[in-house]
């Protein structure tokens, strides 16, 4: 916590400073992927991994495959059936880190909207 979180959470209250803490401001990474499975598309993100370790698998296999067999249209099948399967691969870790991004965004957006909420409370009285 840097010296402009620190005096923000001592400025809160102490019920809004234990919210204000919940919230953390960084997180780690695997912390980052096990949120993506709490929330509203949690069930789509289960459901997207499925996918995701089948095409790691499929990529894996052709690689191996393609490694194992010394006719050169067979190389040229499994290298082009391996790199499709690491692209999509690819495809969906991108969509992963931009959900990772978004509940960054979002939970950013929460403790400011808590400290506007403390703000406007402490004006009010």
């Amino acid at each position: 916590m840097d010296e402009f979180e620190r005096k923000i959470a001592e400025a809160l209250r102490r019920e809004d400073a234990e919210q204000f803490a919940s919230l953390g401001a960084d997180q780690p990474i695997h912390q980052m992927l096990f949120d993506t499975f709490r929330g509203r598309r949690r069930w789509i993100n289960a459901l997207l991994m499925l996918p995701l370790l089948a095409c790691f698998a499929g990529a894996v296999w052709c690689a191996v495959c393609f490694f194992g067999t010394s006719d050169v249209h067979a190389m040229l099948a499994w290298g082009f059936a391996g790199i499709l399967l690491m692209m999509a691969v690819g495809m969906l870790k991108l969509w992963w880190w931009l959900e990772m991004q978004k509940n960054s965004i979002v939970r950013e957006v929460k403790r400011v909207e808590l400290q506007v909420a403390s703000l406007a409370a402490r004006l009010a009285e």
